[in-house]
């Protein structure tokens, strides 16, 4: 389970102090599905951000926690890989083919030479791209580089996927199937996936809970259909009107 509690984010522009996150606190457990959700602004990028490594709160505190007793080091974890973040960026040198690039993350992760080929095939066919082994990255359609990202994502075996589904920049038959894929890998492997979406139609489709932000603070969390149901918060309102 991941545990946030109190966490802050502030930047600072010249003597101005900007609130990015306020007080948030949050509880993730283990194979759900997290829709986290706000106008633009509001922080969940910033909350993206954070969990995946990319920034450090200013305060609060981020831990991982096997059962009721036992923490794991946060930041270790993201440094094994075991939290991935999707959609930001592409994983992968551009110099060498799919295969290339999986082969070189399976060696970096310790995996014997001989099964790496074996473990090659599985994760392509994970991903449906296993007639593109042999393909560079500027060789594959921009719905094709994003599974061919999460290919080298699940290579270390990851127990969080954060998906940034601002940044899929694929067309809504293409997305729909690549939500797709990501459901049937979490439900295959037990992921805890978290997306960060303005999309109040992704968060009813894919996600068993949501978390509402609007300018820093969390304001509504729960299970889906509680807060679509009895959404007691304006812009979670207005969220739900402007998917309809």
């Amino acid at each position: 389970m991941i545990k946030i509690t109190s966490l802050y984010k502030k930047y600072q522009l010249e003597t101005i102090e900007i609130p990015a996150l306020e007080d948030v606190s949050l509880q993730i457990s283990k194979g759900e599905t997290w829709g986290i959700i706000g106008p633009s602004q509001s922080g969940k990028s910033t909350l993206c951000r954070i969990l995946g490594g990319k920034e450090q709160p200013t305060s609060g505190v981020i831990d991982w926690v096997e059962n009721t007793e036992q923490k794991k080091d946060y930041s270790q974890l993201l440094r094994e890989k075991k939290i991935a973040t999707l959609f930001q960026d592409f994983p992968i040198l551009w110099s060498k083919t799919l295969e290339q690039n999986l082969s070189l993350l399976f060696e970096i992760h310790g995996i014997k030479k001989q099964s790496i080929p074996r473990k090659i095939q599985t994760v392509l066919k994970w991903v449906e791209l296993q007639g593109k082994a042999h393909c560079y990255l500027p060789q594959l359609s921009g719905e094709e580089r994003q599974r061919a990202a999460l290919a080298c994502v699940l290579v270390h075996r990851p127990h969080v996927l954060l998906c940034d589904e601002t940044r899929l920049r694929v067309e809504p038959t293409r997305k729909k199937y690549i939500l797709e894929l990501i459901r049937s890998l979490q439900q295959k492997q037990n992921l805890t996936v978290i997306y960060f979406t303005y999309d109040m139609t992704l968060v009813r489709t894919y996600c068993s809970h949501v978390a509402v932000f609007q300018h820093a603070h969390l304001i509504e969390k729960g299970e889906v259909q509680e807060v679509l149901c009895h959404p007691k918060a304006d812009v979670t309102k207005v969220l739900l009107q402007n998917n309809t």
